[in-house]
């Protein structure tokens, strides 16, 4: 699981992606979804190391790699 203190970090994901914590944000909701369908919950921001499409997933999905 990755928190806060993690961000600027290298991070691997459940299925093997690594890229940088950028932010964890304790209260998001989706904005695709409709409002009364969206629920806050925690979720990590991750972009890839080289640069590329941020992605997220629930913080403990992700796990910091060691430099």
């Amino acid at each position: 699981m990755v928190t806060r203190q993690d961000i600027g970090h290298l991070v691997q994901d459940g299925h093997g992606r690594a890229g940088v914590l950028t932010d964890v944000i304790p209260d998001y909701e989706d904005p695709a979804k409709m409002p009364a369908d969206r629920r806050k919950q925690r979720m990590a921001f991750v972009r890839p190391e080289g640069g590329g499409v941020e992605w997220l997933a629930l913080p403990n999905d992700f796990s910091r790699l060691q430099p």
